[in-house]
């Protein structure tokens, strides 16, 4: 679990950024005489002067061209937020989607959204009893509950198929309800 929260960390957008800054800055450093902190001084003391002298300009427009950039912008914007809010549905329904009986056993999971392949992943994948609802252990090829002795000797499929029918699954599940709305 750690491990993956590492990796996860490493690769984030924003630590890459961060980190190929960081090292490119010292590069730069080490190999000119060339000042990094004085030209990134004088780049945000140049684009203050370039932002004042925009935002102080006087221009003059047509108001029927105002009206226009304000409709199509608007507009724009509401395409935007509609299409945000249609993705985000979907994957709600989908990620409330945490239990199924697969061959007879119980199965569990977690969603995790992995910011770097920006899509969700099944974490934490763990078979419960159908009897009594406590997890399962594995031991030697058999599913064996350790509150009700409940087995299961025909261990139904790896982890990675559980996993594929499980996504499956949730595709399923996102297609009927779409159909649907």
């Amino acid at each position: 679990m750690k491990n993956k929260k590492v990796k996860k960390i490493f690769r984030s957008p924003w630590f890459i950024g961060i980190t190929a800054t960081a090292i490119g800055s010292v590069l730069a450093e080490s190999f000119s005489k060339f000042k990094i902190l004085t030209a990134i001084l004088k780049l945000f003391i140049n684009i203050k002067n370039l932002m004042f002298k925009f935002f102080s300009a006087s221009i003059s427009i047509p108001l029927w061209l105002f009206i226009l950039i304000l409709l199509v912008s608007v507009v724009f914007i509401v395409l935007i937020l509609l299409s945000l809010l249609g993705k985000k549905g979907s994957r709600t329904s989908a990620v409330n989607y945490i239990k199924d009986e697969i061959d007879g056993i119980v199965w569990r999971w977690k969603w995790d959204f992995d910011e770097y392949d920006e899509r969700y992943e099944i974490e934490d994948l763990a078979p419960f009893c159908p009897l009594c609802d406590c997890q399962l252990l594995l031991p030697h090829d058999v599913l064996m509950c350790p509150n009700c002795d409940f087995e299961y000797h025909d261990y139904p499929k790896s982890t990675v198929e559980l996993k594929m029918i499980i996504r499956q699954r949730v595709r399923m599940i996102i297609s009927q309800n779409q159909n649907k709305g």
